[in-house]
C-alpha cells in the first residue's frame, strides 16, 4: 500500500514538474519572439526601386513596406503607412539623379537607413 502511494506522488510530481517547463518553454519562446523586434530595429523594403534606378517618366510611385517603425521619413519629410506598414508616395522628379533617402525608427530609438538613386 505504501508503494503505491510513493509510485503514485512520484507520478504526480513528475507531471507537475513537466508541466511547469512547457509553461517556462512557451513564456521563454514568447519573450524571445518579442525580443526580435527589440534586436532587429526596423526595417524598410522599397518594393519597385533598386539602389540604383533609371526612369524618363517625370512622375514616379514608390511602394514598399517599413517594419517594426513608429516613425518613417522620405528626405527628411514624414511619410504615413497605410493598413499592414505598406507606403505608397508619389514624386516629381528633377533631371539628373534624384536621391531618395529613407530612415525609419523604432519604438525603442533604433534608426536605420536606406538610399536610392533615380537617374532621369
Amino acid at each position: 500500500m505504501n508503494n503505491i502511494k510513493a509510485e503514485i506522488k512520484a507520478r504526480i510530481l513528475k507531471r507537475t514538474i513537466l508541466f511547469f517547463v512547457i509553461i517556462i518553454f512557451i513564456f521563454s519562446a514568447y519573450f524571445l519572439y518579442q525580443l526580435k523586434n527589440f534586436i532587429l530595429g526596423p526595417k524598410i523594403i522599397v518594393k519597385n526601386l533598386k539602389e540604383w534606378s533609371e526612369t524618363k517618366e517625370d512622375f514616379f510611385e514608390i511602394n514598399g513596406v517599413v517594419l517594426n517603425a513608429s516613425n518613417v521619413f522620405l528626405n527628411g519629410r514624414k511619410i504615413f503607412l497605410s493598413g499592414k506598414d505598406s507606403f505608397k508616395e508619389n514624386l516629381i522628379l528633377a533631371p539628373g539623379i534624384n536621391t531618395l533617402q529613407f530612415s525609419a525608427e523604432d519604438k525603442f530609438g533604433h534608426k536605420t537607413k536606406k538610399v536610392y538613386y533615380i537617374a532621369r
